[in-house]
């Protein structure tokens, strides 16, 4: 499949300005697909004193990721990238060995409760409309602060959600150029009232879990326990950034399976056939029982579902590098100091490897239709030294989670709503998403 190597001419304000002025002015999606549409697998776009670079091809990924990761940084300054490759060592070793014995019934707890939560509801009212984008994060929610932090919230869940809501639509900037700011520091971020009120609560609520933690026996499994010491070795020198680095943590997390769950609920409500089927497997799987982890190898279906939910709604819809050293791309040379971008959902829907992209089809994911794919066609994890830390805990707390609850409830979108996919980081459904839940 012949790749084609373009540059943007130089860009007008109306055409690449504009794009760095928020998202009410424009739709980041559109804006990067339909430069790669109209230029090619890479596009270079002038951008003051360095080019930026847009990708779009699978074996592009795998030389980012894999073979060519040493070229490439998270950030430009080699001490915040240090202090990020330092930061995920120390984190993986967190979920190593505990999934299935530790963290695995903790999340199938969470579900739990949301199910007694739902019953209640139902019974009492005969109907449970719900927001089901809140209700998956009360789920998730309860699991990241009991896995890391090894702490029970649930009695501020609600406010928690609440908060964590108001933060994801009241930044006031644009998420690429967010993605550039963190690349090489440039771009103000700014916030609404609302949001900085939420952040502030949040950061609250993680100084009173430090404080509670110094107060406890030291836990190893909490990454409290694991930031506690970088404050000892002097990389983190007060609470607060201790605080802010648990909040940054904590949102990654709950935001991969928040998302995926939030839309899985309804695609399926969208679906009757994938539904069936799902429903078909659990009940000759599980036949009414509670999974465990030992269940999700005999659940392939369940897998596939959620595959195909990542494909089309990603929790990381774009992603950035900074380059360090002069790298080729094919016959193409990036020059050192450029940023390269690439987007999940691009390529996750790119028709060259995906027949109907838009359309959700589970079967997608058999092992022979993966296999006639090139790898880095879909990347929801990212790849290589820098993938991301929950890679296995995010699709185990998906499945388990789903396997959970879908053997018990229905989900029905309540129409006239508005319904935004809201690209920042992941594709937050922007008003929510009501839904109506039905007992099976």
């Amino acid at each position: 499949m012949p790749t084609t190597y373009t540059t943007v001419p130089s860009p007008t304000e109306a055409t690449f300005d504009n794009t760095f002025q928020g998202l009410r002015d424009y739709d980041p999606v559109s804006f990067v697909a339909n430069l790669v549409q109209t230029y090619g697998d890479i596009v270079r776009l002038p951008f003051g004193t360095q080019d930026i670079y847009l990708l779009n091809q699978p074996d592009f990924i795998r030389d980012v990721f894999v073979n060519k990761s040493s070229y490439f940084a998270k950030r430009k300054d080699t001490t915040s990238e240090g202090t990020y490759l330092h930061q995920i060592s120390g984190i993986l070793p967190l979920f190593e060995g505990q999934l299935g014995t530790t963290y695995a019934p903790i999340m199938v707890d969470a579900a739990l409760h949301a199910d007694g939560r739902w019953d209640a509801i139902h019974q009492e009212h005969n109907l449970l409309r719900v927001d089901i984008y809140k209700e998956v994060m009360r789920i998730t929610l309860e699991i990241v602060f009991k896995t890391l932090f090894q702490a029970d919230v649930e009695a501020e869940a609600g406010k928690v959600a609440d908060a964590i809501v108001t933060m994801d639509v009241g930044y006031g900037f644009d998420p690429i150029a967010a993605l550039l700011n963190d690349l090489v520091p440039s771009t103000p971020v700014s916030m609404t009232p609302e949001a900085e009120a939420a952040r502030s609560y949040m950061l609250n609520l993680m100084l009173r879990l430090i404080q509670a933690h110094r107060a406890a026996l030291p836990d190893s499994r909490s990454l409290f326990f694991w930031l506690l010491k970088q404050q000892e070795n002097g990389q983190l020198t007060s609470d607060e950034q201790i605080a802010d680095q648990a909040l940054k943590i904590m949102f990654s997390m709950h935001e991969v399976t928040a998302t995926t769950l939030s839309w899985a609920w309804y695609l399926l409500s969208q679906s009757p056939e994938v539904e069936a089927r799902l429903h078909a497997e659990l009940t000759s799987v599980l036949a009414g029982r509670t999974p465990t982890f030992e269940d999700l190898p005999n659940l392939p279906y369940t897998e596939m579902l959620l595959k195909e939910v990542r494909r089309l709604y990603p929790s990381v819809w774009i992603v950035g590098r900074f380059v360090r050293d002069d790298v080729s791309f094919g016959d193409y040379l990036v020059p050192a100091g450029s940023i390269l971008l690439f987007s999940q959902r691009l390529l996750h829907r790119d028709r060259r490897y995906f027949v109907n992209p838009d359309r959700f089809d589970p079967l997608r994911w058999t092992q022979e239709a993966q296999a006639a794919r090139p790898e880095f066609s879909y990347f929801p994890f990212s790849a290589g030294p820098r993938q991301c830390a929950g890679r296995d805990f995010a699709p185990t707390k998906d499945a388990l989670i789903l396997a959970t609850l879908a053997q018990h409830w229905q989900a029905r979108l309540v129409p006239g709503q508005q319904l935004e996919p809201y690209p920042q980081k992941s594709f937050t459904p922007r008003y929510g998403i009501q839904m109506t839940l039905h007992r099976r």
